[in-house]
């Protein structure tokens, strides 16, 4: 007999507590999130020395100080895909940072990457660049690319990433067009579909669970961050994963 501990029952089964269930969801994610962005941190302080200025200093406050789940849920850093890879290390402080920025944190910092790269604060993209200062203040984020002007954040081009609603929730459609600055496994090819394609399909699933499982419902959307349509296997087999 398996007895599970008390602070974790409320994920025994979907009508049980949802109220600690969405709490100790939120306090796991965003504890996962911090001791990645530590980790990193930790293991290339001195590249993020030698080639920023002030990027620790927004990623260590958020360490350790108070954290929103919308914060810690699509932290760039906590993917496998970026934090195990080869990719430039002070890029990745940099989009983990711009993510905060975009979520409403307050920082100063400049950074040059290996290579010309672009950052996404929010719904709004850079384009590719190897020198950035960031002045997020007040709700305003201004950034200078290679030695440019200063540019607003909110007038920038708009990421391609779509958003699609999940019951009453907005989260992004990740493919091929978001790789660059939001890597995902793509072992399983990307389906090519049209966003109302992928809407229609989770209306119907929504509404199917709000029929004959309202409890689980609640638990989606809880748990979900973001959708990433994949080509259909043959056969009637179907697939759900995580993205890590």
């Amino acid at each position: 007999m398996t007895v599970i501990p008390s602070e974790f029952q409320s994920f025994s089964h979907a009508a049980f507590d949802r109220a600690a269930r969405r709490s100790l969801c939120a306090k796991l994610i965003i504890k996962s999130a911090k001791v990645r962005t530590a980790s990193l941190l930790r293991r290339h302080g001195d590249e993020l020395a030698r080639a920023s200025s002030g990027l620790v200093a927004v990623l260590s406050d958020w360490c350790q100080g108070e954290a929103t789940i919308e914060e810690a849920m699509r932290l760039p850093l906590a993917l496998n895909t970026l934090r195990d890879s080869d990719r430039d290390p002070v890029w990745i402080a940099a989009l983990s940072a711009a993510h905060l920025h975009g979520a409403g944190r307050e920082g100063e910092w400049h950074a040059t990457f290996t290579s010309p790269a672009p950052l996404a604060f929010g719904a709004r993209l850079t384009p590719p660049a190897r020198e950035i200062r960031v002045s997020a203040r007040a709700g305003r984020v201004e950034i200078t690319l290679d030695g440019g002007p200063a540019i607003a954040a909110d007038t920038l081009a708009p990421a391609t990433s779509p958003f699609v609603e999940v019951g009453g929730k907005q989260v992004p459609l990740l493919g091929a067009g978001t790789q660059s600055i939001f890597p995902v496994p793509d072992s399983d090819a990307f389906a090519e579909v049209s966003t109302e394609s992928v809407t229609s399909t989770l209306a119907e699933a929504v509404s199917i669970l709000r029929t004959w499982a309202p409890d689980y419902l609640d638990w989606v959307e809880a748990a979900l961050s973001a959708v990433v349509p994949i080509r259909p296997y043959e056969g009637t087999r179907t697939q759900s994963f995580s993205v890590q």
